[in-house]
């Protein structure tokens, strides 16, 4: 009887997007992590004022991650649930996390004749417990769930036969490769190194400071996607909210308000990010170090600034008072002024520490 189980992040920068979630509690185990961060993890907000992380309008897929992530794939006709177990054990004793659909209904113990098809990630198991760990949402937070060795197989297996099933075809199994890739198996790469990380960082700040709308569109433009980067979200999501106002603050519908809700988290994610790096900046570099801390000082209040926003699109939900709305426009605006203005000064001291550590 043996037990092992994978070390994760506990208080990953990402809970908003279970797909990205599962990866940040892994890449987050790793001080490599911060150098690959640099230069990836762009968010947008499309017009209708949705945030996604992502590039040129679209989520990141698995691919995205491969760089710093070590990613195998094994086929699902290969491994029955029978197998399963055996095969989680096998692959986390070799420090590999699993990720891998499972029927939810089955995980939860739901009767349904519908099955319910998600993704998940193993990171540990206990023999003489019978149990494997599954990160689980509980609520809106994320906790570690000691799932039944039997548990676990029957939800494999419930996903195992639909996956099998002729009838979902193709097109399904190529929609979940965004995600996951048959039965995914995941390790930080450790030799990942970015050469270039504090230039990317410096070239990071220009870029949220100045914030861009893209346009995209195909060549015969028949579709068209407008989308927003840097403090253009924020910007963006104080004008659309307010054009709420103009007609009336009672017309947004619920679910648009917990829409709004979760892109103000994951910019609030985003930006606690960024702030992640200029620490790793400031210990990187060791130059300018007290004027660096002191701007940092200041955008920390504009992050606290933006959890009290998300805090108001909640207040909101539950009331649906008019003056709280035009609060969070209000507010939204004055942040995303400050760090306009917090941001043009941090990237012009990381620019003047950084040239000073290059040849002449």
């Amino acid at each position: 009887m043996g037990n092992k189980k994978l070390k994760i992040c506990e208080t990953p920068f990402v809970t908003s997007e279970c797909w990205t979630y599962y990866k940040m509690i892994v890449l987050q185990t790793e001080p490599v992590f911060i150098e690959w961060l640099t230069n990836h993890m762009d968010l947008f907000l499309n017009d209708c004022g949705s945030a996604t992380f992502g590039d040129h309008a679209e989520p990141y897929t698995l691919s995205y991650f491969n760089e710093i992530l070590d990613i195998t794939e094994n086929r699902i006709d290969d491994v029955t649930e029978k197998e399963i177990v055996d095969y989680v054990i096998s692959q986390i004793n070799e420090e590999y996390y699993v990720k891998l659909d499972l029927d939810f209904n089955k995980l939860f113990g739901i009767e349904a004749e519908e099955k319910n098809i998600h993704e998940a990630i193993i990171y540990g198991y206990d023999q003489e417990k019978r149990i494997v760990y599954i990160p689980l949402l509980n609520g809106e937070k994320f906790q570690e769930e000691e799932v039944p060795f039997e548990m676990f197989a029957s939800a494999y297996g419930s996903m195992w036969e639909q996956f099998m099933t002729p009838q979902i075809g193709r097109e399904w199994k190529y929609v979940r490769r965004h995600y996951v890739l048959g039965l995914t198996l995941l390790r930080v790469n450790k030799d990942y190194f970015n050469p270039n990380a504090q230039f990317d960082l410096i070239q990071k700040l220009d870029y949220e400071r100045k914030g861009f709308v893209y346009e995209k569109k195909s060549f015969d433009g028949e579709e068209i996607q407008r989308y927003h980067t840097g403090l253009a979200c924020l910007h963006h999501l104080a004008e659309y909210i307010d054009g709420f106002n103009q007609n009336n603050f009672e017309k947004i519908p619920d679910d648009c308000i917990l829409g709004y809700k979760k892109s103000y988290l994951k910019i609030y994610e985003h930006q606690s990010m960024l702030r992640s790096c200029l620490s790793w900046f400031i210990e990187k570099t060791k130059i300018y170090s007290d004027d660096m801390e002191a701007l940092c000082a200041e955008y920390d209040v504009c992050l606290k600034s933006i959890y009290n926003i998300i805090l108001l699109t909640i207040k909101y939900y539950m009331t649906h008072e008019d003056t709280i709305a035009a609060r969070i426009v209000e507010n939204t605006k004055e942040v995303c002024e400050k760090e306009k203005d917090i941001l043009k000064r941090l990237h012009k001291t990381a620019l003047e520490a950084y040239l000073s550590t290059l040849e002449v």
